[in-house]
């Protein structure tokens, strides 16, 4: 099968480049699903690495570009405002995960541990916890 590449012209985050790509049918049925849980970890570089703002490159140059948005938000792209279960938490501004300046100290919400083991809930979370286990160790 071809790969399908919207136009994304335009677009100016990684927010509206989804929204243009979700505009295709065929990229809608999986975004729809594996978008918001993504919009919560965007604070993490392709690398893993935290930034809270995106680069960008103007004539060759590499400087600090648009703010990161890293809450909850909606299959179509917009904000949770508290819904249930896009904002699985009800946390405040659907703030999905919360770290010092330094990028050390974070916490996603709701906390995977809780999925990590079938004692406190269930497993389906382990594997998240473990890469991130692994990507900060």
């Amino acid at each position: 099968m071809p790969a399908i590449e919207p136009d994304i012209r335009g677009a100016k985050t990684i927010r509206e480049q989804l929204a243009k790509h979700r505009s295709q049918q065929s990229c809608a049925v999986c975004h729809v699903k594996i978008d918001p849980p993504g919009f919560a970890l965007e604070n993490f570089d392709p690398a893993g690495q935290w930034r809270d703002r995106y680069l960008q490159s103007v004539g060759g140059k590499r400087s600090r570009g648009l703010k990161v948005d890293a809450s909850y938000a909606m299959p179509d792209g917009q904000a949770a405002n508290g819904a249930f279960p896009y904002n699985p938490n009800g946390s405040l501004a659907d703030i999905a995960g919360i770290c010092d300046t330094s990028g050390r100290v974070f916490g996603l919400m709701p906390h995977p541990e809780r999925l990590a083991d079938p004692q406190l809930g269930g497993s389906d979370g382990r594997a998240l916890f473990d890469g991130l286990v692994e990507a900060l160790s």
